[in-house]
Order: structure tokens, then sequence, then C-alpha cells
């Protein structure tokens, strides 16, 4: 579980540095289509 969180937030920093977004923001968006997905 923490091993995927870490390459999850991994992804995201890459996401947002692409994207020219915050990492933290990227992060959130990534978190909130998962929550939407598991409680979907």
């Amino acid at each position: 579980m923490l091993e995927s969180l870490a390459n999850l937030f991994n992804f995201s920093t890459e996401v947002g540095a692409m994207t020219g977004q915050s990492p933290q923001t990227a992060f959130a968006a990534i978190l909130c289509v998962i929550m939407f997905v598991l409680f979907s």
C-alpha cells in the first residue's frame, strides 16, 4: 500500500512538472480520482 502511494506521489510530481502545476495540486487531483473510483 505504501509502495503504491509512493509511486503515485512520484507520478503526480512528474505530471505536475509536465503540466506546470505544483506537485501538491497534481497529487490532490489524482487522489480525488482514486477516491472517486474506489467509492463510486
